[in-house]
């Protein structure tokens, strides 16, 4: 972790960078057998990184919330996370389509899915925003091993989903993601894991978007107690 802060701090990389020296450092060991899925887990496991799931409940009015980091796709410049709280209905969902850039997306077009050479369009929450851009920050900040890195901007949108359709996309063969920004313009990302990113997968699968899936609707049914 020291060395992906000292690169960024001396301006050599940002978000690309962090994530390729992140996965050639996995797929090296993990084709070697040296790295274990511990290793992974403790290593991304981690606030904002790919995947991490944290919960929350207000104080207020005891709102229980459940929130994804956008995770790895297996192509692509999209990662995806999931949102929930309990006051939404109990299969719907928010997800969360981040770019690792400042974009525009398009405010009024779908996220659209090819799962099994099926179709699917996910509306947006909000039709009239081009994305929430920020600042994309890894790491919890409690203590020196574990500092805030702030890697770069990202661009969010969020779009609903419901629970059966995170079911067809985890048990889904094949699935690809396509967005959509200002101009006509827009990207295609495959979900399923393939060649390097599946050596990753079968080690530790939750900072991928798919693997992360089951384990998000576990702990939402465990915070509801169903």
């Amino acid at each position: 972790m020291l060395r992906i802060f000292c690169l960024i701090r001396n301006g050599r990389c940002w978000f690309r960078d962090v994530v390729v020296f992140i996965f050639a450092g996995f797929v090296l060991s993990g084709c070697g057998g040296l790295m274990s899925a511990q290793y992974i887990e403790n290593t991304m496991d981690r606030p904002g990184y790919y995947g991490y799931i944290s919960e929350n409940e207000s104080e207020f009015d005891q709102t229980k919330t459940l929130s994804m980091e956008p995770a790895f796709l297996d192509k692509g410049p999209v990662f995806i996370g999931i949102r929930w709280n309990s006051a939404m209905d109990s299969e719907e969902y928010i997800l969360v389509v981040e770019r690792q850039d400042a974009v525009n997306f398009d405010p009024e077009e779908p996220l659209q899915f090819n799962v099994d050479g099926l179709m699917y369009d996910l509306k947006p929450i909000d039709g009239r925003s081009f994305g929430y851009m920020g600042k994309k920050l890894l790491g919890g900040g409690t203590s020196f091993m574990d500092p805030v890195v702030d890697v770069g901007n990202k661009t969010q949108k969020e779009f609903w989903v419901t629970e059966d359709f995170l079911h067809k996309v985890a048990n889904g063969q094949k699935t690809i993601v396509r967005a959509h920004y200002l101009q006509h313009k827009f990207t295609e990302s495959r979900v399923d894991p393939t060649g390097d990113s599946l050596v990753i997968y079968e080690k530790y699968p939750y900072a991928h978007f798919k693997g992360a899936i089951p384990k998000f609707i576990r702990m939402r049914d465990e915070m509801m107690g169903y």
